[in-house]
């Protein structure tokens, strides 16, 4: 026996739409929709499920007991177009990295904060936020108490609970998605505001801070 369910539509824009959530009646993934909304049509196809990740983080102001919540597909593809071009952007700060490399880079943690920087800061400090991140992505001399370099050694040491992006070595330390976030955000915070660090170790039940972006003031969800 074979079932047929009718889904009543006026128009193609209708049709698209109907098609970007459901298929046979199973839901749609992020990439699914991003194909039917045209995402994938200017981003290449690797970097649009590492921006779905990364945006719904941001829209979730990285806090962790919003991990679970999620948003309609429309309105998922509607912010990811949002942060299209801090991704190309960002694209271009770590152009040069191995495979092993880029995956901890487009870890949901470590790429959630770049777009935020590259998006929101350069009004305020022009390319600031590409020396940043590609600073860290090419570790040219980077020095000791650069918080470039603390960023570096955070994404080379630390694996994620649950995996995203896997971990660069054997032996490393384990943490959240969120403090992980925390720290880069603290990295970021230090080095636009030229100080120095050698460490950073965020509490990750606060809520996050990135300077020069809508979150420099950081409020809960």
């Amino acid at each position: 026996m074979v079932l047929y369910v009718e889904w009543p539509c006026d128009t193609h824009k209708q049709v698209d739409e109907l098609y970007a959530v459901i298929d046979q009646g199973r839901p749609r993934t992020f990439k699914d929709g991003a194909r039917v909304y045209g995402l994938s049509e200017v981003l290449p196809e690797s970097w649009v499920s590492p921006l779905g990740s990364a945006v719904m983080m941001i829209h979730f102001r990285w806090e962790q007991e919003n991990k679970n919540k999620t948003v309609d597909i429309q309105d998922h593809i509607g912010m990811a177009f949002e942060y299209v071009d801090a991704t190309m952007l960002y694209r271009e700060c770590i152009r040069g990295v191995d495979r092993v490399l880029r995956n901890v880079f487009v870890r949901r943690s470590t790429m959630s904060v770049a777009l935020a920087t590259l998006r929101f800061s350069r009004e305020r400090v022009a390319e600031k936020a590409e020396q940043f991140w590609r600073g860290i992505a090419e570790d040219d001399g980077l020095r000791k108490n650069d918080a470039r370099r603390v960023v570096r050694d955070h994404l080379e040491r630390v694996y994620i609970a649950g995996g995203d992006g896997g971990k660069m070595h054997i032996s490393g330390e384990m943490m959240s998605s969120y403090k992980s976030a925390r720290v880069i955000a603290n990295c970021w915070n230090a080095w636009v505001e030229e100080r120095t660090m050698e460490f950073a170790k965020p509490n990750e039940n606060l809520p996050i801070r990135i300077a020069m972006t809508p979150w420099d003031k950081p409020q809960r969800a």
